[in-house]
């Protein structure tokens, strides 16, 4: 039974830094999100932060701004 499947793709040299910044962005934003979700009472947040509310407050984050929609 085949459970995965390797594959690779060829990038040029250019898409493949556009994609490694894309990809540093993403981290880098999913860190600031799940560190927030973590440490809520400790921000001082009533509710757990659900990602509506995240969308919302992290819309002006440099990383946000730096990933395509």
């Amino acid at each position: 039974m085949l459970l995965s499947k390797k594959t690779s793709i060829k990038v040029s040299r250019e898409y493949a830094n556009l994609i490694g910044h894309m990809c540093y962005a993403a981290s880098k934003l999913w860190n600031v999100c799940n560190y927030e979700r973590q440490h809520y009472k400790a921000a001082g947040m009533g509710q757990y932060p659900d990602w509506y509310y995240q969308k919302k407050a992290h819309k002006e984050d440099l990383w946000y701004k730096q990933l395509p929609s």
